[in-house]
């Protein structure tokens, strides 16, 4: 088991060792706060700390007014209102579901909610997150996001073969994006999906040239990353439906939209 959110996911999710749980759970969220020398508190803070001087140089006061500006919530005493709002109704709602399993007087800890949150819809309507993965294909789901964004935004991608674009690494696939109708190139689309040792344990978005006319045109070079677990002997890659839903389809609309979309 790597140490990244999707190897770790799914053992708390399904194993029936609280114990382990808690030693898995443990080990994944104190990644970098363990005083030796990948230790990144200082770090953290000198981020923090030059954030705040960032924004005030901009007349904020603090850098969640000035992240906020310009997304939904608009500021900082909307975004606590929000979950102050739903903060009882959440406790109650945990409080039932505590209640509905098999050791309904038990303290639930962070490494149990996952574990629960899989076993209490069993109970009430015999669904099983086990069962949908293997309806969730890696290859056939990128598929799926490539008609989309085709009937959506007009892209066409097409696969670059196999060495003919240098990559940083054999799991590294680019695809050619361009026009469905104009046929005008837009510009190359990478995914990078497996976990591997030395990357970090997210999922994120990333552009390695951004779209410009300054300078006459620019294409873009965007790129999606997950830590997806490799399937061994290339068998099919099936991946959780949370990790479909949060983790691929939305960094990938995330930077094909904002990436592409010129």
């Amino acid at each position: 088991m790597t140490n990244t959110r999707s190897s770790t996911a799914p053992f708390l999710t399904f194993s029936e060792n609280r114990a382990l749980r808690k030693q898995v759970w443990s080990a994944y969220y104190s990644r970098g706060d363990n005083g030796d020398k990948y230790d990144n508190n200082a770090l953290i803070s000198e981020i923090l700390q030059l954030r705040h001087e960032r924004v005030g140089l901009l007349g904020y006061d603090n850098y969640a007014q000035w992240r906020l500006e310009d997304r939904v919530a608009q500021n900082p005493e909307n975004a606590m209102a929000l979950l102050e709002s739903i903060w009882l109704a959440a406790v109650a709602r945990l409080v039932k579901e505590v209640a509905d399993t098999d050791n309904p007087g038990m303290t639930i800890e962070p490494w149990d909610y996952g574990f629960y949150t899989e076993k209490v819809p069993k109970i009430h309507v015999a669904l099983d997150s086990d069962e949908v993965k293997q309806y969730l294909q890696l290859e056939k789901l990128t598929e799926t996001m490539f008609y989309v964004h085709g009937e959506l935004f007009n892209f066409c991608f097409t696969s670059v073969a196999e060495g003919n674009i240098t990559v940083f690494h054999p799991d590294v696939s680019v695809w050619e994006v361009s026009g469905k109708s104009t046929e005008t190139n837009i510009g190359l689309w990478y995914l990078d999906p497996f976990a591997r040792k030395g990357e970090r344990s997210c999922t994120w978005a990333t552009s390695y040239r951004s779209h410009s006319t300054i300078d006459g045109k620019t294409t873009v070079l965007s790129a999606n990353n997950s830590n997806f677990v490799k399937a061994p002997d290339r068998q099919p890659v099936l991946i959780y439906w949370d990790d479909a839903r949060s983790r691929l389809s939305h960094t990938q609309r995330l930077k094909i939209t904002s990436g592409l979309c010129r």
